[in-house]
């Protein structure tokens, strides 16, 4: 499988991706981050800062997520953005895993926002009731309370 990704403009610091993901869809260059079949990539403006999820987030990929979210950089942010346009499937453990990183944003006093995923993303969180819970943004530009 070949892929127009640009792999120079890329960092990986303890299996997260650090820098902008090109606009095309990237998911498909693993093994570059293949935890799990998850790719993450970190960018940040200001106060906040916005996590691309790229592939599956489930049990396997969970652990990469949680370690990008430990990260100790985040603590000074105001803002923490999960982009969820690029996963294809996520299950019970990732939906749990977002659900307890917003927990741990509030109690930080930052602002947490979902950018809408994919119709199978929108899916689980639509059956589970969770955008009664979260705030969903349309895209990581779109401004927090």
């Amino acid at each position: 499988m070949t892929s127009r990704c640009s792999r120079s403009a890329w960092k990986v610091e303890r299996g997260i991706l650090q820098g902008a993901l090109p606009p095309n869809r990237c998911a498909n260059v693993l093994p570059i981050v293949n935890e799990g079949n998850l790719l993450i990539g970190v960018s940040s403006t200001g106060e906040r800062v916005v996590l691309r999820l790229d592939g599956e987030l489930d049990l396997a990929s969970v652990p990469t997520l949680e370690n990008a979210m430990a990260d100790a950089t985040f603590d000074g942010m105001a803002e923490i953005v999960l982009d969820l346009r690029g996963l294809e499937f996520i299950d019970s453990t990732g939906l749990r895993a977002i659900l307890l990183q917003d927990k741990r944003s509030t109690e930080r006093g930052q602002a947490f926002a979902l950018v809408r995923g994919s119709e199978q993303v929108q899916r689980l969180l639509d059956m589970t009731h969770v955008e009664e819970h979260l705030r969903i943004v349309s895209s990581p530009e779109e401004t927090l309370p």
